[in-house]
């Protein structure tokens, strides 16, 4: 059974960082709603990352940011927010 990787915020808003066998990222993905973790990020721990949507994107090379990480971006610090993380905590 494949080990994953994932990076969540728990109900007291603290970032947890943990792995969990399981077969899919999916079944990950489902238990952790249950224990009423926010996913940010999930990896497959002896592969690269299988879910991006919550990892901030990164700047292109010309210095611009575009309007579509600009959007994510927002998205996910709404998302930390929501969860009771303070902005200067969900901004590091």
């Amino acid at each position: 059974m494949p080990l994953f990787r994932y990076e969540a915020v728990d109900t007291a808003g603290d970032i947890v960082k943990q792995e969990m066998s399981a077969p899919n990222q999916n079944t990950v993905i489902e238990k952790l709603r249950d224990q009423g973790l926010l996913l940010l990020s999930i990896e497959e721990a002896s592969g690269g990352l299988l879910n991006q949507q919550f990892s901030l994107p990164f700047m292109s090379t010309r210095g611009r940011i575009s309007q579509k990480d600009v959007g994510i971006f927002t998205q996910q610090i709404a998302k930390l927010l929501q969860a009771g993380l303070p902005l200067d905590r969900a901004l590091t």
